[in-house]
């Protein structure tokens, strides 16, 4: 009546749970499968053992915990908490026997954590058996050892070997318990068969141990041996190389994780002009220098690479500043000379036009191997040179040529050049256009370089 009613209330609980909840993604846990569904009242080794499925569909981590409910029952689990990856299978074994004379079934539940807890309350009925064999016997530990003997390294393989001795003619389940003072625990449920048997258990020995001398520890029934053992530290330096503007800091071991400090040192001008990725935990100063410090955990045969490369933003700056100072140059060192032509006297009625020529050097260079040209229409004459005779005059086509030489003229320096032309009679109700003078120079690493001035036109009008 009472299952009737369970089940009752189990429908109805289903029906009324919303659909977000039940739903495909919910840890699952299966019907535990008998591997020995009896137990031996009378025989404290005895257990009966069952394995369970624990499964989670989700595509996160989910956490459990196993509790034991049945207050008649001892219960022995593997991994009685734990968690379980995304799509994750984890089968675990059990072991219960009675307490005290039940007739309960022994149940325990299950309860899975990922933000929201859910249970799954699970039902175990073995076989209590009440009556020995007349002719059982308790089986004994007869001695234990250990691979390596006495020494064995850090991360390496210790190995443990248990002989038990069962003195009867048919199998029986011995719970083992063995306890490294190290910290590792390990409860084993044996079966042994007729005769001396040995078990075999193998541990990975902890890194990073504050001490070298421990314990091994071997218990079974009321017998308990242990074996003295040294854990011997490895010692791990680790490999660093530089190649191609990177530091690569690598754990050479296999086993141990490596907390390292490391440091290179770094002057003003590298804090200026480099970067370091990753960045430093802090940069510290001794001796007056200073040094970039990173603190490292490596795990095994695990690098960690620094790069020192140039900052891009000071190469930016350094190239705008480069770029302003030559276009500074360039526009300090280019060639400025002016030349201008002017019309200093005119009297239509003595005839005479007085010309000027101005040649002034901007540059802050002097200009080398100068010639100034100016040019006349061949129907006018120089009647007088008044500051400055040419150095030549010759005629070329229709015009005269007048031609000053100078070796050169310093920066700021003017150079004044004056001449009188007679105008004739004949052309005074003309316009009278004078051409624009000229300069030819040579400038620091340029050459041949040529101004001209202004042009002068005159209208006469008699």
């Amino acid at each position: 009546m009472k299952k009737v009613i369970f089940v009752l209330l189990s429908i109805l609980f289903i029906l009324s749970t919303p659909k977000n909840i039940l739903c495909e993604t919910q840890p699952i846990v299966s019907i535990p499968k008998a591997i020995k569904n009896y137990v031996d009242f009378y025989n404290k080794s005895d257990y009966s053992i069952y394995k369970l499925d624990l499964i989670n569909p989700a595509n996160h981590t989910v956490n459990y915990v196993i509790y034991t409910i049945s207050p008649d029952w001892i219960i022995v689990y593997y991994d009685k908490e734990g968690s379980l990856g995304p799509n994750e299978r984890k089968t675990i074994t059990i072991y219960a026997r009675p307490s005290i004379k039940t007739t309960k079934a022994a149940s325990f539940l299950v309860s899975f954590y990922d933000g929201i807890k859910t249970s799954s309350e699970v039902y175990l009925s073995p076989f209590i058996v009440y009556k020995l064999p007349e002719n059982f016997k308790q089986p004994s530990l007869q001695e234990i050892s250990i691979y390596p003997e006495r020494e064995v390294k850090e991360g390496g393989d210790l190995v443990i070997f248990i002989s038990i001795y069962n003195p009867n003619d048919f199998e029986i389940t011995v719970p083992i318990y063995i306890n490294l003072s190290f910290g590792l625990y390990k409860e084993l449920f044996a079966n042994v068969s007729p005769g001396t048997n040995i078990i075999q258990q193998s541990f990975i020995v902890p890194t990073g141990l504050n001490v070298s001398e421990f314990e091994v520890k071997v218990i079974a029934g009321n017998i308990i041996l242990q074996r003295n053992l040294t854990v011997l530290k490895e010692v791990v330096t680790p490999k660093i190389e530089e190649r191609d503007g990177y530091i690569i800091i690598t754990n050479p071991s296999t086993t141990k994780i490596l907390i390292y400090e490391y440091e290179i040192p770094y002057s003003n001008w590298d804090l200026l002009v480099y970067r370091l990725y990753p960045y430093p935990k802090e940069y510290i100063v001794r001796d007056g220098k200073i040094y970039a410090r990173w603190e490292i955990v490596l795990l095994p045969q695990e690098s960690y690479v620094i790069k020192k490369q140039i900052d891009i933003y000071f190469i930016l700056v350094l190239g705008i500043i480069v770029a302003l100072f030559i276009a500074f140059l360039i526009g300090l060192l280019r060639p400025n000379v002016e030349i201008r032509k002017e019309i200093v006297r005119l009297s239509l009625n003595e005839g005479i036009l007085r010309v000027a020529i101005y040649i002034k050097n901007k540059s802050v260079l002097p200009i080398k191997y100068v010639i100034i040209r100016d040019r006349i229409p061949s129907e006018l004459k120089v009647k007088k040179y008044d500051v400055s005779s040419p150095s030549g005059v010759y005629k070329e086509d229709k015009e005269t040529i007048l031609e000053w030489s100078y070796e050169y003229i310093k920066p700021k320096e003017e150079i004044i050049i004056s001449y009188t032309i007679e105008i004739p009679k004949e052309i005074k109700q003309k316009v009278l256009s004078l051409p624009p003078a000229s300069i030819v120079y040579n400038y620091l690493y340029m050459s041949e370089k040529i101004a001209a001035s202004n042009t002068i036109s005159i209208t006469i009008i008699a």
